[in-house]
């Protein structure tokens, strides 16, 4: 399946021959197949069985816990050795795993360089 932007190729359509101007009953077909066609959205998360996050990159993961999935913070260390901020007992490695996505307009991300130079020391990482 090839995934498109609908409103652009909508938009593109209009403007090879604008309807305003007595488009052409071709055009006024595909113009409803585009505008009737379901809506795809991507899956967010990626198994770890087809791709794997960057090396030491903090990401959303979910864990299987007996059945049930468990959403939490985490990343790959190296190999297959992961981290994550919980722990259950008898934890499994994460099955899928996501980007995180980036925070509302206006706002500085914590990963960014510049950001990480403006937050006070993590607990774990102040000095005694």
């Amino acid at each position: 399946m090839r995934m498109i932007d609908a409103d652009a190729l909508a938009n593109e359509i209009a403007a090879f021959h604008p309807m305003d101007v007595g488009g052409s009953a071709m055009q006024t077909a595909v113009m409803a197949k585009v505008a009737a066609a379901p809506t795809v959205e991507p899956d967010f998360w990626t198994s770890v069985k087809d791709r794997l996050p960057e090396i030491g990159k903090e990401v959303l993961v979910l864990i299987p816990v007996k059945d049930v999935l468990v959403p939490d913070m985490g990343g790959l260390m190296g190999n297959d050795d992961w981290w994550s901020t919980t722990t259950y007992n008898g934890m499994e490695k994460p099955v899928f795993w996501a980007e995180i996505p980036r925070g509302p307009a206006g706002w500085k991300w914590y990963a960014d360089e510049e950001a990480k130079n403006e937050l006070p020391p993590k607990p774990s990482e102040e000095k005694e």
